[in-house]
């Protein structure tokens, strides 16, 4: 059965034998986050963590248009959001909610035709983005004026720092191409193949190491836990697909959700709202 749309469905896997891939499809329908508990005293904290999100909601109902003009269209959308069919001159991209001190970084492709000499311009106008939600508290749909986006066309740059990798564009692509090799190398952990799984999540490491943007504190971050995670459940893969899992969807979604103190690269998307419902919830032992 179809989750409805206005329905946001979290879920939760308690140890490690439960079924992973039907918890996080789940999760991945109802568009909301699938989270691992790996042990008794951190039930408190995920529940939590989930709440001060519920909490905090600022928006609800995105939708990001973006309008290309010509023949120039998007190719591709490196998301899990849903969105339009590509490629397509006109693509919106809908994103469920959003909650205070989150942001959402989108990251597509545009296809760029090409151009006779007599038909370059320095700088020329391509597409137009705008947004509309509906604001939560008033339950009113609001909507943005459209900003455009321009692109350079000349074969004389004079400015070289046009030629530059953006920094920015270079720390959300290594962030989608991690989440995406990470749900790559659960597939393989799936089929008991950690060879492979281990060599997917190499491959990453080296390309992020190798990036302009390897300093940043999410690229840094990223590269520690995938180290860790080859190291710590080389030989164990149902540990391997629940934290990979985890962490895939955290950075897919750009949305925090509770996971081992081990592990650091989703600690940017713990808002303060988060913070505060964690901070509410008291562990009682029955350890003496």
């Amino acid at each position: 059965q179809n989750i409805p749309e206005s329905t946001t469905c979290h879920t939760y896997g308690f140890g490690s034998d439960h079924k992973v891939s039907v918890l996080s499809q789940i999760a991945e329908i109802g568009s909301g986050t699938f989270t691992y508990i790996d042990e008794l005293k951190s039930v408190g904290d995920s529940f939590s963590h989930t709440l001060g999100s519920l909490f905090s909601c600022i928006a609800q109902n995105i939708e990001v248009k973006i309008e290309l003009k010509d023949d120039y269209t998007i190719a591709n959308v490196h998301s899990t959001f849903a969105h339009s069919t590509v490629p397509n001159s006109t693509v919106t991209i809908k994103i469920h909610d959003l909650n205070e001190d989150e942001k959402r970084n989108l990251v597509f492709e545009i296809h760029v035709p090409a151009v006779d000499g007599k038909d370059e311009q320095e700088c020329c106008q391509i597409s137009t983005a705008s947004v509309k939600y509906i604001d939560p508290s008033s339950q009113q749909m609001f909507s943005s004026e459209s900003t455009a986006i321009t692109l350079v066309r000349s074969k004389a740059i004079t400015d070289l720092k046009l030629l530059e990798v953006n920094y920015d564009l270079d720390v959300q692509r290594n962030r989608v191409d991690a989440a995406k090799g990470m749900k790559v190398a659960v597939v393989f952990a799936q089929q008991r193949d950690m060879n492979q799984a281990k060599a997917v999540l190499q491959a990453i490491i080296k390309k992020i190491t190798a990036s302009i943007s390897s300093q940043d504190n999410l690229c840094k971050s990223l590269v520690e836990d995938l180290n860790k995670s080859i190291e710590k459940f080389e030989h164990d893969e149902q540990q391997f697909t629940c934290y990979m899992t985890n962490m895939s969807m955290q950075h897919h979604s750009e949305r925090g959700t509770y996971t081992t103190p081990h592990f650091t690269s989703s600690d940017g998307y713990t808002t303060q709202s988060n913070r505060v419902q964690r901070s509410n919830f008291v562990y009682f032992s029955d350890q003496p």
